[in-house]
């Protein structure tokens, strides 16, 4: 975002810490769904959270330092993604090179459970890291509340998903991996077992 002020003679320009004007907060920008199916939908696209949480950094007037992008199931929540785990790195490092907030585009892109809350909380703690949500107000205060909510919501999709298999299965729908399996040898010329 450029300035168009001017500075007139005898003023000094900003004092710069870092390479950067003092005041200027240095954002990560995080982006996560659930598998590759989810990647190109339209509502939720990794695209679409990256150009939403970008405008918010703009207005803002956030120095982005980076995106960080997981395709992972939030449903796997005790397995550590990727890049989730290098922001809070990032956010670790020194004051001079660190980031100062976190930038998603909902809370459950961030966390679906409370145990990458809790990680992610102790890293606010400890170093002063904000983390803010375009969508839905989120803070330090709330975080734990975001992550209780999205814990349930992980417990009613699976809850979901178990009624309509059994509802399937009961209809004499549900296909396996070996109906899978079996289609495609047929389609191939092979016999059905």
């Amino acid at each position: 975002m450029e300035s168009t002020e001017q500075m007139h003679e005898g003023e000094q320009p900003p004092a710069v810490e870092g390479g950067l004007a003092q005041g200027t907060r240095r954002a990560a920008k995080y982006a996560r769904v659930s598998g590759p199916e989810q990647s190109d939908d339209d509502k939720v696209s990794l695209e679409e959270q990256e150009r939403v949480c970008r405008a918010y950094c703009q207005r803002k007037g956030y120095t982005v330092t980076g995106v960080d992008i997981d395709v992972q199931s939030g449903t796997d929540s005790r397995k550590e993604r990727a890049r989730f785990e290098a922001m809070l790195k990032e956010a670790l490092k020194e004051r001079k090179e660190r980031i100062d907030v976190i930038v998603a585009w909902r809370p459950d892109r961030l966390f679906r459970s409370q145990w990458p809350a809790a990680r992610l909380k102790r890293v606010m703690d400890a170093t002063g890291v904000d983390v803010e949500t375009v969508t839905v107000a989120m803070d330090r205060k709330t975080l734990g509340l975001w992550a209780f909510f999205a814990e349930m919501e992980i417990e009613n999709i699976r809850e979901r998903t178990r009624m309509g298999r059994e509802g399937m299965a009961r209809a004499g729908k549900l296909r396996t991996q070996l109906d899978f399996v079996r289609s495609s040898c047929v389609g191939e010329g092979l016999h059905k077992v």
